[in-house]
């Protein structure tokens, strides 16, 4: 892959799917794979997964630009990969799931330091700029040119999953939904609940389970619906996939602000149809009436590939969403879900499908 050996930057918050890229290295290119010797990535808390109040953040108003010094044990002709961080010296691999990571997410920030990315990023110092997705290399190309677009790769995150996929074919008697994240408010949990308590209602050959941190004032109203599970976050990856992908049906991320969506991924890879909503690189994993269906949200961080203008503005965001009506959306989520259940054969038709597109496009 690269003469040089790799050192993976040790940054303080590792997810699941940096883990993947870790474990998926050639070790003997490696110097220090024992970064990823934990068991699961960091998840949001469950403290900031449901605060309301969203306190001032210095980080998003003074402009930063998300660089780093080379890590002192990483040998002098090592190359370092860092996920969002430009390394000041040397030779490096930076891996981005959306452009403004290397400004720490902050949309304003990227003016201030455009050229000076662009000229890191076109260096020899540079060795690859790897996008999470198409959608990521096209901002990217937009933000600084065509020269850094032809510069990036789209590498899409590697799982090394083998599930057995019998249920390919199975038609069930009962329809088993998935809902995962920790971050309730913003991924479309209470569009949610409302739609499926109404599908519930008219057809209850379904279910419904939500990995999560439910809100309290939700907890009666879910109870009240039999379909309905809650589990609390902090579910192993390998019991989530051996205890919850492999026995259900369809995912449903009807998210409002995800660059990519991993769990979208996983889902597809033990051959569960997807019902989520069309934000930033969604599209590319999820194929409206192919495996499942792809739906406008209510409210976006994205206009297509361009963050909105309240993209920096996490209060403002999370208080239009609280105040959103959600109506017209749920309802759109409420009648593909009650699709799904009541026409079996388009299930198996929709799970075939992600199982074929994963292995086509992303295995």
């Amino acid at each position: 892959m690269y003469s040089n050996k790799v050192y993976f930057y040790p940054h303080k918050y590792l997810r699941d799917r940096h883990l993947d890229t870790i474990r998926g290295w050639n070790k003997k290119n490696v110097i220090n794979p024992e970064l990823a010797s934990k068991k699961k990535g960091d998840q949001v808390s469950k403290v900031s997964a449901l605060r309301t109040n969203i306190k001032w953040n210095w980080k998003k108003k003074i402009p930063l630009l998300n660089i780093k010094f080379r890590p002192n044990k990483a040998p002098r002709n090592s190359i370092i990969y860092s996920w969002g961080a430009l390394i000041a010296t040397g030779k490096f691999i930076i891996d981005i799931d959306n452009p403004y990571s290397i400004t720490g997410y902050n949309i304003n920030s990227f003016k201030y330091y455009k050229l000076i990315i662009r000229l890191i990023l076109l260096s020899n110092r540079c060795i690859a700029i790897h996008c999470l997705s198409y959608a990521c290399k096209k901002s990217l190309g937009n933000l600084l040119g065509k020269k850094v677009y032809e510069k990036s790769i789209v590498k899409y995150p590697k799982l090394k999953i083998n599930p057995e996929l019998k249920k390919l074919n199975k038609q069930e008697k009962i329809v088993r939904f998935l809902y995962i994240s920790t971050q309730f408010h913003i991924k479309g949990g209470l569009a949610l609940i409302k739609a499926f308590k109404e599908v519930y209602r008219k057809n209850n050959k379904c279910t419904l389970d939500m990995i999560t941190y439910l809100p309290n004032n939700l907890i009666d109203v879910v109870k009240k619906c039999e379909g309905i599970t809650i589990y609390e976050p902090g579910i192993s990856r390998e019991k989530i996939f051996k205890d919850f992908m492999m026995h259900s049906d369809v995912l449903i991320h009807p998210t409002y602000m995800d660059s990519f969506g991993m769990v979208i991924l996983e889902a597809m890879s033990h051959g569960m149809a997807i019902i989520a909503t069309d934000v930033y690189a969604i599209r590319e994993m999820v194929k409206n009436n192919f495996n499942g269906y792809l739906l406008n949200p209510p409210i976006s961080k994205w206009n297509g590939t361009k963050p909105r203008d309240f993209y920096n503005n996490e209060k403002k965001f999370l208080n239009l969403i609280l105040n959103l009506d959600i109506t017209k959306f749920s309802k759109k989520l409420e009648e593909s879900i009650y699709n799904i259940v009541k026409r079996p054969r388009l299930l198996i038709e929709f799970k075939r499908n992600s199982s074929n597109l994963f292995n086509s496009k992303f295995k």
